[in-house]
C-alpha cells in the first residue's frame, strides 16, 4: 500500500507570511481559507490549484499533528526577523507533511556531501524512499521548488 504524500503543490515564502498573518491575527480556519482563496486568485490561475494551495496552507497552520509544540513556534513568530521566520516556515511545512520532510532531510544530506544538489538527484532518492509512480516524481519536484524558493529567500534573493 503506498503511503500518502499529501503535500502536493509547491508552497511560497509570501504565501506563508500572509497565512502567519491570518492566523496570527486570529482567523478563524473558515475565515482563512476564504482570505487566502481571494489573495491567491492575483498569484494562481486555476481555481483547483488555489484550492489545493489553500488546503496545503491550511494543514500547516490549523490542522497539525504537532498542535503544540507549532501553536509555540506560530506565537515565536512575532518576534521573529523574516530570515528566522522563513526558516520557522520550512520547519512548520516538515512538520505538517512527512513527504516534504524527506526531500528536505534529502537536499540537506547532498548539500552536506557535494556542497550543492540537483533536482534530479533528490527525486531519484525519494523514488527509492515513497515508490516509483509517477505522482511521486511530480511531487518531489514541487517540494524541491518550495525549498529552493525559502532558501533562496532566507539568503536574502528575490524568491521566484
Amino acid at each position: 500500500m503506498r503511503r500518502q504524500i499529501g503535500f502536493d503543490r509547491e508552497i511560497k515564502p509570501e504565501w506563508m507570511d500572509y497565512m502567519a498573518s491570518l492566523y496570527l491575527k486570529g482567523f478563524t480556519e473558515k475565515e482563512a481559507r476564504e482570505a487566502m482563496k481571494e489573495y491567491l486568485t492575483s498569484f494562481v490561475q486555476g481555481k483547483e490549484s488555489r484550492r489545493k494551495i489553500v488546503n496545503s496552507l491550511i494543514r500547516i497552520w490549523y490542522k497539525s499533528n504537532n498542535k503544540e509544540e507549532l501553536t509555540a513556534l506560530k506565537k515565536d513568530l512575532l518576534n521573529m526577523d523574516t530570515k528566522s521566520a522563513y526558516k520557522a516556515y520550512l520547519d512548520l511545512i516538515r512538520k505538517s507533511y512527512q513527504f516534504f520532510d524527506d526531500v528536505y532531510t534529502i537536499i540537506r544530506r547532498l548539500k552536506r556531501l557535494n556542497g550543492d544538489f540537483k533536482t534530479k538527484d533528490v527525486v531519484n532518492r525519494i523514488i527509492e524512499k515513497w515508490g516509483d509512480y509517477p505522482r511521486v516524481e511530480i511531487t518531489a519536484s514541487r517540494a524541491v521548488k518550495t525549498y529552493r524558493m525559502f532558501d533562496s529567500a532566507i539568503k536574502g534573493n528575490k524568491s521566484e
